[in-house]
């Protein structure tokens, strides 16, 4: 898709986007943010965190200008149907039922457990202090967030 250089301060503006929320094959994290600004894209959506470490501000101010030099949107990636075993909330001891909406396992995805999202619990973990995932992801100056796994209501629908 073409480049464009003008600056996308709306999602209705962008033309393009780069979605990337495995930074496994990078490298560092300076090599990751030197290789994502260098991109053109519109509209970046990447993880909130790189190798478990949250992106700072200036790591996100710095995602929002494409290298032409024209300002894009920045979106963080967030799990809200699933918890991930690799993430800063997870303890070690938390097996499917313990704690209680940790609820089923998620087919192809040994590393995440389906989770009963209206559970407060669940819900503290996601949002409502600053340690909360989408207080991170808003304290980092992320424009948005993509939220991932809204479907997970079909696991409990025969419930």
């Amino acid at each position: 898709m073409a480049e464009n250089a003008a600056d996308v301060a709306a999602l209705m503006d962008a033309k393009n986007f780069l979605y990337l929320i495995n930074s496994d094959r990078i490298g560092t994290r300076e090599e990751y943010l030197a290789a994502v600004a260098a991109t053109n894209y519109d509209l970046v959506l990447v993880d909130a965190f790189f190798e478990e470490e949250p992106l700072t501000a200036e790591n996100v101010a710095r995602l929002k200008r494409k290298a032409n030099g024209g300002s894009r949107l920045v979106l963080a990636y967030v799990n809200i149907g699933a918890a991930e075993d690799y993430r800063y909330y997870w303890q070690p001891d938390w097996r499917i039922g313990d704690p209680p909406w940790l609820a089923a396992p998620y087919d192809g995805y040994e590393d995440e457990i389906f989770v009963e999202y209206w559970s407060p619990e669940w819900q503290a973990i996601i949002f409502g202090s600053p340690e909360a995932y989408i207080d991170r992801v808003l304290a980092a100056g992320f424009d948005g967030a993509y939220l991932d796994n809204v479907l997970a209501y079909e696991e409990f629908e025969d419930r």
